[in-house]
């Protein structure tokens, strides 16, 4: 994992050492008070393949590799905001360590904002898998450096900068001078906010080292990746910041950028694990209803009632799912991608993305069918098949997929292109 060194200047002043996740293009950070040898980790990654959906530890344990030969004892566990393109090893950090983790206190808004995302309601608590939830204007110690919080929103909106004297963990607000500013366009995402989070750090001291969250070299001639510069450089050089930018040229150029960037790719999967520290909990889906009861399978025909070697596997239509979805008698379980799920999805179905389902990773439905779909009925027919071999059973996957249920004009949620924030579209 490439790294670097950025000295401590004298007393007060930490040694910080980030380590570059090249997946992610995340980057983590080792905090070092040089008088008591106390450490602090910063936004550290959980290693995550979104194809096979495993997770590793092979980062994070590289960190604390550093740690253990460097001779250092790690004093806290930090991030900096939930974040969307990985998954934080803050609990697992937690248990190797012993020290408390903490984020800062909007997790809880941004875990409700989530929740009704997922239709998750029961899954995320930040006050049960964070020791410490910090507010604006909070201070702790790292040793014998004083820590302060700043509220740093716009990215999300709850993130924070941590101040360690003459260094700055400022997350997802500045890019690398050359690189600009990061995206604000994320469910309690805001331009405006990001705007003054930017402003408010660009108030500490001129000499004061910032160290961003990411970076995505090459960025013209540059072909490593960089992370670190002053309050003066960026407010003379920041590509979208810097001179005499007014917030109106900012918050165009940021909107304008936004509305062509795509989702990352962890996104969905990320966001699950970050708003719970990492933690993972069981999925417990519930079935909102919308419309009637399907036929009985003694009504079925062949082709949508087979029997196979592991079990009976029934293709519902658009009309059958959603009779039954009516009076709550199915699960629906979507297993698109993240980013097909954000853009749109039926309201109240479970985001399981094909690597996650396993008949070990289902959810308990209480004795309500199963019932999968995808984006055209190609993906849930491969998935439902796969559940019967783990012997799932009753299982079903719905004809014609979300295309279907679309072009008949049923209720689901969409996004609304102007803000991106989630909308309801009623049925016909």
């Amino acid at each position: 994992m490439f790294m670097r060194d950025s000295k401590s200047t004298g007393p007060g002043s930490p040694r910080v050492v980030g380590f570059y996740d090249a997946d992610t293009g995340s980057v983590q950070y080792v905090a070092i008070d040089e008088a008591t040898r106390k450490a602090a980790l910063i936004d550290v990654v959980l290693d995550f393949d979104p194809q096979a959906g495993r997770t590793r530890t092979d980062s994070a344990q590289e960190i604390l590799d550093f740690v253990k030969a460097e001779g250092l004892t790690v004093e806290w566990v930090l991030d900096t905001h939930p974040h969307a393109d990985h998954m934080m090893a803050s609990a697992w950090l937690k248990e190797q360590t012993g020290a408390p983790n903490a984020i800062g206190e909007k997790v809880r808004d941004i875990a409700t904002l989530w929740a009704g995302f997922y239709n998750l309601p029961d899954a995320f608590d930040p006050d049960r898998d964070f020791d410490r939830l910090f507010a604006e204007g909070d201070s702790f110690q790292l040793g014998e450096i004083e820590v302060k919080v700043m509220f740093s929103p716009g990215h999300t909106l709850g993130s924070i900068t941590y101040v360690m004297g003459d260094a700055a963990f400022v997350h997802d607000t500045f890019m690398h001078v050359d690189a600009g500013t990061t995206r604000a366009d994320f469910p309690g995402g805001s331009s405006k906010d990001l705007w003054d989070s930017l402003q408010a750090i660009l108030s500490l001291l001129d000499d004061t080292r910032l160290f961003v969250g990411h970076d995505y070299p090459p960025v013209g001639d540059r072909k490593e990746p960089a992370w670190e510069a002053t309050v003066a450089e960026h407010k003379a050089s920041n590509k979208h910041i810097g001179g005499n930018v007014t917030e109106a040229e900012f918050r165009k150029l940021r909107d304008d950028r936004d509305a062509t960037l795509k989702l990352p790719d962890r996104m969905l999967y990320a966001l699950q694990s970050t708003c719970a520290a990492g933690v993972c909990w069981t999925r417990k889906a519930t079935a909102r209803t919308t419309s009637k009861s399907p036929r009985t399978s003694s009504e079925r025909t062949d082709m949508e009632r087979e029997e196979t070697e592991n079990g009976v596997l029934e293709t519902w239509t658009v009309e059958e799912v959603a009779e039954a979805y009516d009076k709550g008698e199915i699960a629906l379980i979507d297993v698109r991608t993240p980013q097909e799920y954000m853009f749109e999805h039926i309201e109240g179905a479970l985001l399981l993305p094909m690597p996650f389902v396993q008949s070990d990773k289902l959810p308990s439905q209480d004795g309500k069918r199963l019932v999968i779909y995808c984006g055209s009925g190609m993906r849930s027919e491969k998935v439902a098949r796969g559940c019967l071999a783990k012997g799932v059973q009753p299982i079903t996957h719905m004809k014609g997929g979300f295309g279907a249920w679309k072009a008949a004009g049923k209720p689901h949620i969409g996004t609304d292109m102007a803000t991106g924030a989630p909308k309801r579209v009623p049925g016909k």
